[in-house]
Order: structure tokens, then sequence, then C-alpha cells
């Protein structure tokens, strides 16, 4: 499952912080490294 899809799932109504965290443990870790 792609990255935009599962935004797609991810609620509006869910706060910015528990979004982040979200996107940061679905980014490759070659993301994360930078």
């Amino acid at each position: 499952m792609s990255l935009r899809q599962n935004l797609k799932i991810v609620p509006e109504s869910v706060s910015p912080v528990a979004t982040a965290q979200y996107l940061w443990f679905e980014m490759p870790p070659y993301l994360q490294s930078m």
C-alpha cells in the first residue's frame, strides 16, 4: 500500500502530532536518517 493510500485512511480529525508520528513510522529508513 502506498503512502498516499495510507493518508486517505487517516481521519482528518486526528491531531497533527499523531499524524506526524504516523507518517514518521511509515517513512522509509533513509528518510528517517535525514
